[in-house]
């Protein structure tokens, strides 16, 4: 507790000529975490989910700023956070300054991009829905519990344009040198947005580990550097307030490498970027960042965003980082494609021509489905994890199609479908199996799960007249 008490004082000493009063005020008194969603785009637009959710009982209102953006009542967040709607990938919990960095990226349709720290998949979802999946993304993370999680909401989200891959973000730079045309770092830091919500903050927060971070961050600028296309972009994220993590890092790297780069100004209002700390001035160009600093009012968190233009490429690190490595996952052969394609069409009557737009990857056994403008397998020497979504899998009774792929295409089906009820659709979200005696099922086929036409899922029909629920035990908890 005295180390506490002691990091509480420290960390308002070095902050209190910048941080707002109510900043300050709400540690001291009960906080309510201010909730906001991002619409999934891909699936429903935000009049049609606002209405969809106000109808259900919800509190929600759009921010005033951003039409994808809703804020959400905190007393009624954790049930939204357990309904159908949430199942179905409508939406995705996302803050208000967390939803910056993606946007100002702004990546073009048919651009490579790099999220080169991005579990669980906030911005990596976004950048996917901001381009209609139209162009590769690589969602990098290093730590294997965080890839589970990114792929789980990336797999609720139906991202179809997604690969995933496991390296310490500090190589990418070597091993896929000027691959990307736009790099987004949200980079690891001291989190100390989370001062106002976490009760026990103080009690990891110190000095120590602000520095730590700033190192890993400088190295990870120049990674991200080293792997973007000379003239491409990169957008560098905290959510700290630590100075050393954010103004003098992108101080550090103008002095080390203005040969390379440049800033880009952020068109945003009430920037508060610093001008000096603690005796330290910065230049001018640091004023081309954005500083946001912690604003109940309007849902802001404390976040810091540089937007930088790569000028010229680095010298390379070895003769051999351009040459390509070979990948562990190839294309399905066209006639396996067409042949898989078409029992879809014939068994749920998608009626799509998905060669035109789609590619599998991997076996007639088990397959991943991409977007064509995405299916590009080889970037530098990167290894991928996980090549896309999953499509489905050869069993002894038949072609099974993924939970992921019946989510996301679930309801365009003219065949094998069910519509289910309310009560049914919450026991279903609940991993419960439904009684069929009402239903039309064909037996052996797995039916496709829906409520008011969103796809909640799959199931098959049993000896006993249920449909057994096919729900991944993730998806599972999420609603319980």
């Amino acid at each position: 507790m005295m180390q506490s008490n002691t990091n509480y004082a420290l960390f308002f000493e070095r902050y209190h000529d910048f941080l707002p009063t109510d900043f300050v005020s709400g540690l001291t008194h009960k906080h309510l975490e201010h909730k906001t969603l991002r619409v999934n785009t891909s699936k429903i637009s935000p009049p049609d989910l606002l209405t969809l959710l106000t109808q259900a009982g919800f509190e929600i209102c759009p921010d005033e700023q951003y039409p994808a953006l809703f804020h959400v009542n905190s007393h009624c967040s954790n049930l939204l956070a357990k309904s159908w709607q949430a199942r179905a990938g409508l939406f995705y919990f996302q803050s208000k300054a967390s939803y910056l960095p993606a946007q100002i990226l702004s990546p073009l349709i048919g651009e490579t991009v790099l999220d080169l720290a991005a579990a669980p998949g906030s911005k990596t979802t976004q950048l996917s829905q901001l381009r209609q999946e139209k162009g590769l993304i690589i969602a990098n993370d290093i730590n294997p519990k965080r890839r589970a999680a990114l792929a789980f909401n990336l797999e609720q989200q139906g991202c179809a344009n997604v690969q995933i891959s496991g390296y310490d973000g500090r190589q990418i730079g070597n091993l896929a040198a000027e691959c990307f045309d736009r790099v987004l770092l949200d980079a690891p830091c001291s989190l100390e947005t989370y001062a106002l919500k976490k009760k026990d903050f103080f009690k990891y927060w110190s000095l120590a580990k602000v520095q730590q971070m700033a190192n890993l961050q400088r190295q990870l600028l120049v990674s991200a550097l080293k792997a973007c296309k000379k003239g491409g972009t990169i957008v560098y994220s905290t959510c700290t307030l630590a100075p050393e993590e954010n103004e003098i890092n992108i101080k550090w790297l103008l002095d080390n490498y203005a040969d390379f780069l440049e800033l880009e100004p952020i068109n945003q209002t009430q920037n508060q970027v610093l001008s000096e700390f603690q005796g330290q001035r910065f230049s001018k160009q640091i004023q081309n960042c954005y500083r946001i600093l912690p604003d109940k009012s309007n849902g802001y968190e404390a976040f810091f965003i540089a937007k930088i233009r790569k000028t010229k490429s680095l010298p390379p690190h070895n003769p051999q980082q351009n040459q390509s490595a070979s990948t562990k996952y190839k294309h399905l052969s066209k006639k396996d494609q067409q042949s898989l394609f078409d029992q879809l069409n014939i068994v749920y009557q998608f009626d799509l021509d998905w060669q035109t737009d789609f590619a599998l990857i991997g076996d007639y056994t088990k397959s991943w489905l991409i977007c064509k403008s995405s299916s590009d397998l080889e970037h530098g020497q990167l290894q991928i994890e996980r090549p896309a979504l999953p499509f489905g899998r050869q069993t002894q009774k038949g072609y099974r199609l993924s939970f992921p792929f019946c989510l996301k295409f679930g309801h365009l089906a003219k065949a094998n479908y069910l519509e289910i009820d309310q009560k049914q659709a919450l026991d279903f979200c609940q991993g419960k199996n439904i009684p069929a005696a009402s239903l039309a099922v064909n037996p052996g086929i797995q039916q496709i799960i829906r409520h008011q036409g969103f796809a909640l899922g799959r199931a098959i029909l049993l000896n006993d007249g249920t449909l057994k629920n096919q729900t991944p035990p993730a998806f599972v908890r999420q609603s319980l």
